[in-house]
């Protein structure tokens, strides 16, 4: 049950993504500053989105004697097609932030890890 639990929350999260992404806005809080890591990517998803329409319309064309089926495939490659694109905008959504006392570096739509600035350090400690 808890495998079913953290599943669903990514899958929200992808969503969340995708609305910020579609309304251009980002997870930055005030003060920080982004460092984003999407542009890397962005092909390698762009190929994948592009081969999974391709394989969903050689699939209608393959599945047009049973519409049953046709419709099943296709609701799981419309899945595909936002699953990834959810991903892609998790990363653009959510880059790295460099805030005035740790540094943020995350991974899509999960992985946050904050790196503290220690207080001896030029970077640390508070800035007033």
């Amino acid at each position: 049950m808890r495998t079913a639990g953290v599943l669903l929350r990514h899958e929200l999260r992808l969503l969340a993504g995708l609305a910020l992404w579609l309304t251009r806005r980002s997870q930055v809080t005030d003060g920080g500053r982004a460092f984003g890591y999407a542009r890397g990517q962005g092909a390698m998803t762009a190929g994948l989105v592009f081969v999974c329409v391709i394989e969903s319309l050689c699939m209608s064309v393959l599945l047009r004697g049973w519409p049953r089926t046709h419709h099943v495939v296709l609701a799981l490659d419309v899945y595909t097609v936002v699953f990834l694109l959810g991903l892609h905008a998790a990363t653009v959504v959510r880059p790295h932030v460099l805030e005035p006392d740790a540094l943020r570096v995350r991974r899509g739509p999960r992985s946050t890890c904050a790196y503290r600035w220690p207080k001896w350090s030029p970077y640390g400690g508070s800035r007033a």
